[in-house]
């Protein structure tokens, strides 16, 4: 018996009847490459011989083209059949008859449902969207009140189906109105209305509001932006109110900004005597307001104060235009003589 050596171990290994599983799964990526690569290699047999040739790239793949073609269809592009199939549909739209809706129109009119016989809104709706034609397209319908009336609303898609809906009602003898707005809208009475000038973005509408009730009844108030002030339109229900407040007002401070007045009535006219005669009133303190200045306005006869703003900032700048009624007032404005101050700064 030969002697041992410190590498060999008496224990006899025990052969393997059976694969083992976790041998099998420790590599599972080398097994499978070896495998890949014994399936693509061929078994050629001893002796074999590889016959090559000149081949010209562009005829080969010619000749390969033409083998596919003939073998197998070639792939439709959906986006390509999509196109043909919206050329074929165009090509048709001319022969078709088309209804113009105008969305952006509005053709409606409005029937009083006083002779319905029906209690429930939506019932007398319906009762009145029968008295249309079927051959009339109505596009929408809703309840409408004016004057303590209901009106239903009927919305047409063109001009050609109102005027054939309009037909067919006076053939029944129904009434009906074009537009509600007309007997409960505010006739636009010039004598009763005031256009407020150099109203800051930080005003709004109910701060007009508040402030000019107190002359009297407001009926409505118009608004609108522009540039970097608003104006507004306000009308009172009394043209008396006007006659009584405004006549002599060329200004008003609202919330601490002077705002300026025109009366509506001729109101290019009256704008032209209210700005004839300004003069500027130079070196005033920084932030100054309206409301800080205006003493010293009425008691120089100026009847009116606008104080610029600057574009970025939207700051007031340190000068105010001022109006006056007639030159002679505005002449002794400028060569008086007392200096002025305010709050240390000498005004001029």
């Amino acid at each position: 018996m030969p002697p041992q050596t410190r590498q060999q171990k008496k224990t006899k290994k025990t052969p393997y009847l059976e694969p083992s599983l976790e041998e099998n799964s420790k590599n599972p990526s080398k097994k499978a490459k070896n495998q890949h690569d014994n399936n693509n290699t061929e078994t050629r047999p001893v002796g074999h011989v590889t016959m090559t040739r000149d081949v010209d790239p562009s005829k080969n793949a010619l000749t390969t083209t033409d083998q596919n073609n003939n073998n197998q269809t070639l792939p439709i592009n959906p986006l390509n059949e999509i196109s043909n199939n919206i050329e074929l549909i165009d090509a048709n739209l001319d022969t078709d008859n088309w209804t113009d809706i105008q969305y952006n129109t509005k053709h409606r009119i409005f029937i009083p449902t006083e002779k319905t016989t029906t209690q429930n809104r939506q019932e007398k709706r319906r009762e009145t969207k029968k008295l249309i034609p079927e051959y009339i397209r109505i596009v929408s319908s809703d309840t409408k009140w004016a004057d303590n009336i209901i009106y239903i609303k009927i919305d047409f898609s063109t001009s050609k189906d109102k005027l054939a809906a309009m037909e067919e009602l006076d053939k029944l003898n129904i009434q009906y109105k074009t537009n509600i707005k007309e007997a409960n809208a505010i006739s636009d009475n010039r004598k009763a209305e005031i256009a407020i000038r150099d109203i800051p973005l930080e005003i709004n509408k109910n701060d007009i509001r508040r402030h000019f009730s107190s002359y009297g009844s407001i009926a409505k108030i118009n608004m609108k932006v522009n540039g970097a002030w608003q104006t507004a339109n306000l009308t009172f229900n009394d043209e008396a109110t006007i006659a009584e407040f405004f006549h002599e007002k060329w200004s008003e401070v609202v919330r601490k900004n002077s705002v300026r007045i025109y009366l509506a009535e001729n109101y290019e006219q009256n704008k032209e005597e209210r700005t004839r005669f300004c003069a500027k009133l130079c070196n005033i303190p920084k932030n100054t307001i309206g409301f800080d200045i205006e003493d010293y306005i009425y008691s120089m006869k100026g009847k009116t104060c606008f104080i610029p703003r600057t574009r970025i900032q939207y700051g007031r700048v340190r000068y105010a235009y001022v109006n006056f009624e007639n030159e002679a007032d505005m002449q002794a404005a400028i060569n008086t003589q007392e200096t002025q101050y305010m709050k240390n700064f000498i005004v001029y």
